[in-house]
């Protein structure tokens, strides 16, 4: 599981291990109990205690995320104020919406992995198909081509899925810029079904169509009153 992690924060954020013998480190933050996980921000002193489930995976992914994101900026503060604004920023597989869709999917160079599903009552992919796209995006961050992934509402967004011919539980593959284009797979998501698809996309083994006029529209989204302002 950890090796999981690190592999997919490798170039983002600098992990190491801490063993209990070395007094002076647990000392100098404060460790008393192990396993822990501490993210210590550049120029901070206090470091920053996980306090969920040390066995959840999507759990850490989404607290260490969110801070390799964020690194940039002054204070612990106008992290939690980002995290607020841009929630999809600091999630293993956010949401594709029309808010989020420029930051992760269309304005990144990578080909985006979307994947149509419910909407779970924590307000996120359900978690049996979370739990399979959390995997995959850690075996294979270290691709050569890089792969983001992201989920698409079934239910809400309909003519997005509709152009994609994309039904739920169903994956697809796009790309966009001057050539818009995307692929999909016709199998249900599974580990074994997605990792298939996902090699042949790697492999160029699978058949694209073009996007006339860009990506298909998303439900429009208002974005907070204050960042209306600031447009």
């Amino acid at each position: 599981m950890w090796r999981g992690v690190s592999v997919d924060l490798k170039g983002k954020m600098t992990m190491g291990v801490v063993q209990k013998e070395d007094k002076g480190v647990c000392s100098r933050y404060k460790v008393t109990k192990f396993p822990q996980i501490l993210v210590v921000k550049p120029g901070q002193k206090k470091p920053i205690k996980y306090e969920g489930k040390l066995t959840d995976i999507r759990e850490i992914f989404e607290f260490l995320n969110k801070y390799q994101e964020t690194f940039a900026m002054e204070n612990a503060a106008a992290d939690e104020e980002l995290a607020q604004k841009k929630p999809w920023l600091s999630e293993a597989v956010p949401e594709l919406t029309s808010l989020s869709a420029q930051d992760v999917c269309y304005g990144a160079d990578s080909w985006c992995v979307i994947i149509a599903g419910n909407r779970g009552a924590d307000g996120k992919l359900e978690k049996t198909l979370l739990d399979t796209v959390v995997a995959s995006k850690s075996k294979h961050s270290s691709a050569a081509v890089k792969l983001s992934f992201m989920w698409v509402d079934a239910q809400r967004e309909t003519s997005f899925t509709a152009a994609l011919g994309l039904e739920k539980n169903r994956v697809a593959v796009m790309r966009t810029g001057k050539r818009s284009r995307y692929a999909k797979s016709d199998d249900e998501v599974t580990p074994a079904s997605l990792e298939k698809f996902l090699e042949r996309v790697l492999n160029s083994d699978v058949q694209y169509t073009n996007l006339k006029g860009g990506p298909p529209e998303l439900s429009k989204i208002e974005p907070p009153a204050d960042e209306k302002k600031k447009k």
